[in-house]
């Protein structure tokens, strides 16, 4: 199944906004996370309105479904960009932080 990096950018709205937790909410219901894994098998935390999962469907498929359920959901103006990939390459990129007391 290929692979795919989405970034969605909520114009005129601050990455803090409400609206980017909203958009986070509509693209795990398509299984793709905030999150992307490193060749260790650790998570890193991606920027707000950037995601990370994987769909059957071809990219401009995958584009035109997820732009028409921001637009359903949010009802603003929005730019989405989805980049199918094989191999991804970052630096400076947060550990995910799951939230879980290290005892």
């Amino acid at each position: 199944m290929p692979s795919y990096l989405v970034r969605v950018a909520l114009d005129g709205f601050p990455e803090e906004d409400d609206a980017y937790a909203e958009l986070d909410s509509i693209l795990l219901h398509y299984d793709f996370t905030r999150t992307i894994l490193g060749a260790e098998g650790d998570e890193y935390t991606l920027a707000a309105g950037t995601y990370d999962g994987e769909s059957t469907l071809a990219a401009d498929e995958l584009r035109a479904e997820l732009g028409d359920a921001i637009a359903d959901s949010l009802e603003m103006e929005f730019s989405i960009l989805v980049v199918q990939r094989s191999v991804a390459s970052w630096a400076g990129l947060r550990p995910y932080d799951t939230g879980a007391d290290d005892d």
